[in-house]
């Protein structure tokens, strides 16, 4: 959950965010949700009867980095266009997470600490200086770092 609190704390609050408090949804996924090796070879995307979950492979360092999955959902039936949180009949568990938008600089600062952070995440030439930008912005304000 860690690298996705990251996402969340990471922007400062837009416009289209009225209270600028951010949201991580948790889900536990059932066993039949997965899409597991044996069925990625013969499933097709366009047919999928339920929600399913799949882990795509390390095909680059973004990926491997941000340890992500994605849902899958079906084209047709009830399942198709109703928001995965209202959902009763899909094998996913959702909890929702509220992040307060005056939490976030600390939990920002706390995930850092454990090594969650842009340069973590985005293990590129954009997610150093990323960290590097934030890391002076906290040191100019003189809070310190120690992450």
């Amino acid at each position: 959950m860690g690298r996705n609190m990251q996402f969340v704390v990471s922007k400062a609050s837009t416009a289209n965010q009225a209270d600028g408090n951010g949201v991580v949804w948790c889900y536990e996924v059932g066993q039949d949700a997965a899409i597991d090796e044996r069925e990625k070879e013969d499933l097709s995307p366009f047919n999928i009867p339920k929600i399913r979950v799949f882990i795509p492979p390390h095909v680059n360092p973004r990926i491997t980095a941000q340890q992500g999955l994605f849902t899958v959902h079906p084209l047709k039936g009830s399942e198709a266009s109703e928001p995965l949180e209202r959902q009763s009949r899909s094998r996913l568990s959702l909890i929702k997470v509220l992040i307060h938008n005056d939490h976030k600089p600390v939990l920002r600062q706390q995930l850092s600490e454990l090594g969650v952070n842009a340069a973590s995440i985005f293990p590129d030439l954009d997610g150093l200086s990323s960290h590097l930008q934030w890391v002076e912005s906290v040191w100019s304000y003189g809070d310190g770092y120690s992450g």
